[in-house]
C-alpha cells in the first residue's frame, strides 16, 4: 500500500509534465514494453481445401484408445 501511495503522490507533484505530450509519450512506451508478452505468439497460414489444426499445447487427432 505505500508503493500505491508513493505512485499517486509522485503523480501529482509532477502532474503537469506527465499529463502533457511528452509525459503521455513515455507512459506509452513503458506500458507498450510491459505488456508487451500478452501477445499471441502463434500464427498460421492456410491454403485451399487444406485443414490446419493449431493448439497451445497437446492435441489429439482421430480416435482415442482411452
Amino acid at each position: 500500500m505505500e508503493v500505491v501511495n508513493s505512485i499517486i503522490k509522485w503523480m501529482i507533484d509532477n502532474k503537469e509534465w506527465v499529463f502533457s505530450g511528452a509525459g503521455i509519450f513515455i507512459l506509452t512506451i513503458i506500458s507498450t514494453i510491459v505488456f508487451r508478452n500478452n501477445q499471441p505468439s502463434q500464427s498460421q497460414r492456410s491454403g485451399k481445401r487444406s485443414k490446419n489444426y493449431m493448439a497451445g499445447r497437446d492435441m489429439k487427432i482421430g480416435k482415442s484408445d482411452d
